[in-house]
């Protein structure tokens, strides 16, 4: 394989850098609420720009395509992980039993089978265009395996865990209750019910 050097690749390695500082440090306080979820999101967070570090470095169709599936662990888990911290930091952890944390991993598991076998069906990627130089950049056509596994399951996960850590916010009742009244209510019974 042959490899370029480009701004892109630069800020993306330097990022999984930060990402692994992150988990390394993250590591020494996981006994705080949402502390082990956290860790194990940082770690894929520096394997997912690593990867795409790589991947932006790599020439050719075939290596970015390998390299792209290999952030697929990151890009995957990412949102599962990001749920389970909102969990664990909003006192819900008692729901954290093996067949559950399971079946939030099952639709990345068949994304990621999908990813691994694009090649077949192209269901995530059905085609891949590269930009040239100087970027070096792949632009991906996305298949219908890409918007309900990638982007419907991760998105729908990352809005729910956004909901549950809004709930753990501490917000003065006045600031809930300004603007019009319905927006104040609805403000109320996403954060007001919760503490930390």
């Amino acid at each position: 394989m042959t490899y370029v050097l480009t701004p892109f690749v630069l800020l993306s390695a330097a990022a999984a850098v930060i990402a692994a500082i992150i988990a390394f440090v993250a590591w020494q306080h996981r006994a705080a609420p949402g502390g082990h979820p956290l860790v194990c999101l940082m770690a894929v967070v520096a394997i997912w720009l690593a990867g795409a570090a790589v991947e932006y470095a790599t020439v050719g169709i075939p290596g970015k395509l390998m390299w792209s599936k290999f952030e697929y662990i990151g890009t995957l888990t990412c949102p599962v992980l990001f749920l389970l911290i909102a969990l664990e930091y909003d006192h819900l952890d008692h729901w954290f039993t093996p067949g559950r944390v399971g079946l939030l991993f099952a639709v990345p598991l068949v994304t990621f089978l999908l990813a691994l076998t694009n090649e077949w069906h192209g269901l995530i990627w059905p085609s891949i265009t590269l930009t040239g130089p100087p970027s070096n950049l792949a632009v991906y056509g996305h298949g219908i395996g890409f918007w309900i596994g990638t982007v419907g399951y991760s998105y729908t996960l990352m809005a729910i865990g956004t909901v549950l850590l809004l709930r753990g916010l501490p917000l003065p009742k006045h600031l809930l209750a300004s603007g019009c009244p319905a927006c104040g209510r609805c403000a109320h019974s996403l954060v007001g019910q919760h503490h930390l």
